[in-house]
């Protein structure tokens, strides 16, 4: 997943996605960047998460 692992290695955008949960404001990501994306980041502890994937 290139293009998950790019915004896993932004520093800018971890930086503005961080502030949003530490302001507790809505952030998301869609197909692998929840798990190649947040969950690194530990944006995804503690919270309810939907994925949605097609075979």
């Amino acid at each position: 997943m290139p293009g998950s692992a790019r915004l896993r290695d932004c520093e800018v955008l971890q930086k503005i996605t961080s502030r949003q949960a530490e302001e507790k404001r809505l952030y998301g990501a869609i197909c692998a960047a929840p798990a190649v994306t947040l969950l690194p980041w530990g944006l995804l502890k503690r919270k309810q998460v939907t994925i949605a994937f097609s075979l």
